[in-house]
């Protein structure tokens, strides 16, 4: 009887660690500190996330000179100088979270 309990309360807690269902996890977005873009250069990024197999992501606040895609690339010729607020958001089946990160576009 004991033993069952116990057990089961062992599977439990390991598919809750394996599938995420209650708490985020390992998982960490890089870069968190983007290379500076270069005013009139064309650029390019790949984020990423260690922890999930082949994460969806989103941005907001990214510039209208770059475009994203789902992979995690933002790429784009910046026509502004300036610190610009990212959110990059991720997701793989259950897991959804997301990293603030700032994208500094600086004179060449």
């Amino acid at each position: 009887g004991g033993l069952v309990i116990i057990m089961g309360a062992y599977l439990l807690v390991w598919l809750v660690c394996v599938l995420g269902v209650f708490g985020q996890g390992d998982y960490s977005l890089t870069p968190l500190a983007p290379p500076s873009a270069f005013l009139g250069q064309y650029y390019t990024l790949r984020f990423r996330v260690t922890g999930l197999d082949s994460p969806t992501f989103t941005f907001t606040g990214l510039p209208g000179c770059f475009i994203s895609t789902g992979n995690g690339t933002i790429e784009g010729t910046p026509n502004a100088t300036g610190s610009f607020a990212l959110r990059v958001s991720f997701s793989s089946g259950a897991v959804q979270s997301y990293s603030d990160v700032v994208l500094r576009v600086v004179a060449a």
